[in-house]
């Protein structure tokens, strides 16, 4: 279907003119509606009018969370697509991805500029640099957001495209294999991820919600971008889980709703960040990437009230797809809390099947691959066929990687990972893109890499190493510090184990559950 995204902004623009839109705390910044319309018109019409950016052409961002906001899926209403870089990856995985993406265009960081700048260079991709100065001199051919927009246009961009095939948008995300992959989205994906949400019973969002993102927009924290604003709500942003800010920020800004990782609910209560700010306004917090420890939401629910949701997605199939609600947290006494430790029931609109290694749908309560399928599944990945082709089924399902079971009532357990991906803090790490950093040091021959349960973390990323007898022996801090070199810092491994042997199958491969099965009986 035909579409003109910028006229549905205008619309809910003109409905909300001048109530807060979004608010960027640590700039101290504030955009009325009316205001994030124009702003976002001026970037999309520079791409256009000074660049002649056309359908198909690509610009990247790698920004923190405050300038990432004005990047954010608003730029559906322009021409050229979006590539949204993770901000906390390494430099290399960025190298990778802007050769795959081929961008005209790049948002950097002013932080960041003198470490890209040569590599942007020789992609022959100009720079736009925010948080600089407007008129300062910056490197040769770089200029500054604010020269970027003086002379852009603030008219409506009236684009058209069909809103199931034109790609608005791109992000990575990793493999079985470690390798990257390119997710595409068009208006369709975040429409139907927007409708699922606005069918639930408990109805979270209205105009008074005022949703503070403190994870990465780039990432899990975009499923609220859309709901909450056709809703007429506000958007807060920080960069980072920063929580003295956080606890602040929910304070002064009378903060309704957020997004965390259960990591980050546990070290709230650690600092008692309850005590020193007032929380009161806080009425929603959407949790993910793992369940929450019943022992540990007892407590949290004594601090806080009953105020959590539980919410299981993916990239491919963005953003959510079954929902534990806050009436499903609540539990009389001496009830079962098992249900915790479920994602939740599947949202309207959402098809998950269980099924065995042939593709059979299992019975209720047996274990198998979640296949999944819905108007927010992706089509496949870019420049991919491979790739596409193994998940991708050709009656629509994407096949997750995950294990899991639905009980009789309809409850959603994700038992194990068919993929070898470990989520530490809320962050998806996969293992083999370790494993290659490990093997690449001269003084290890062999490497495996696996999570290991951690109270706080859900995972810490584990490896088990076997050094090469030809040369110096290393030790576990040089190997970690090397790691730091080349990975995101939270993909570096937390401890290393020095072994003689690892155990392999008949093949030769490494018989990784092996390897875990051995720690998680010492857990």
């Amino acid at each position: 279907m035909l579409v003109n995204f910028g006229k549905m902004m205008l619309n809910t623009a003109l409905a909300y003119r001048n109530k807060e839109a979004l608010v960027n705390v640590e700039k101290n910044r504030r955009f009325t509606f009316m205001e994030l319309h124009l702003i976002t018109n001026k970037i999309c019409n520079a791409m256009t009018d000074t660049y002649l950016m056309k359908k198909g052409d690509v610009f990247v961002t790698l920004l923190k969370n405050d300038d990432s906001s004005l990047f954010s899926v608003w730029m559906a209403k322009g021409k050229a697509t979006s590539f949204w870089m993770d901000y906390l990856d390494s430099y290399d995985n960025h190298l990778e991805q802007l050769d795959q993406a081929k961008p005209r265009l790049a948002f950097l960081d002013r932080s960041i500029l003198e470490r890209y700048y040569q590599a942007m260079q020789a992609r022959k991709v100009q720079i736009v640099c925010l948080g600089a100065d407007q008129g300062e001199e910056l490197y040769p051919g770089v200029i500054s957001f604010e020269d970027f927009l003086e002379d852009a246009s603030e008219a409506e961009t009236d684009v058209e495209y069909d809103d199931g095939r034109h790609i608005v948008a791109m992000r990575y995300t990793g493999g079985t294999t470690g390798k990257n992959k390119c997710v595409p989205y068009t208006l369709q994906t975040f429409f139907s991820g927007m409708h699922f949400l606005y069918t639930h019973p408990e109805n979270y969002l209205s105009e008074e919600t005022r949703h503070l993102h403190l994870t990465p927009l780039t990432h899990g924290a975009l499923f609220a971008v859309l709901p909450v604003y056709f809703k007429g709500g506000t958007h807060l942003t920080i960069n980072g889980a920063d929580l003295p800010l956080m606890g602040r920020t929910i304070q002064d800004e009378l903060v309704t709703q957020t997004m965390v990782v259960p990591t980050l609910l546990y070290r709230l209560v650690d600092l008692g960040i309850e005590q020193e700010y007032d929380l009161g306004s806080l009425k929603t917090v959407f949790y993910g990437a793992a369940p929450m420890s019943p022992s540990k939401l007892v407590v949290l629910q004594e601090r806080f009230g009953n105020i959590f949701v539980q919410a299981y997605g993916a990239s491919e199939a963005f953003p959510a797809l079954t929902i534990l609600s806050k009436k499903e947290h609540c539990f009389l006494e001496g009830e079962s809390m098992q249900r915790i430790n479920s994602a939740g029931r599947v949202l309207p609109g959402v098809e998950i099947r269980i099924v065995d290694d042939d593709g059979n749908e299992m019975e209720t309560g047996e274990t198998g691959e979640l296949w999944i399928r819905s108007r927010s599944v992706v089509k496949g990945y870019v420049d991919n066929l491979f790739e596409t082709q193994k998940a991708f089924t050709s009656k629509g399902f994407w096949k997750s990687g995950d294990l899991g079971y639905l009980d009789e009532d309809g409850y959603l357990y994700l038992v194990d990972r068919k993929k070898d991906m470990i989520i530490s803090g809320g962050f998806n790490v996969y293992a083999a893109e370790v494993e290659a950093v490990l093997n690449s040091h001269p003084c290890v021959q062999q490497s495996v890499v696996i999570g290991i349960p951690h109270p706080d973390w859900g995972e810490a990323v584990h490896a088990e190493v076997i050094r090469n007898s030809e040369t110096e022996p290393v030790g576990e801090k040089e190997l970690i510090a090397f790691c730091k070199e080349h990975l995101g810092k939270y993909k570096n491994p937390k401890s290393i184990a020095f072994v003689e042997e690892l155990p392999l199958s008949g093949v030769g491969k490494v018989l990784r559950r092996m390897v875990r099965d051995k720690y998680l009986k010492k857990s």
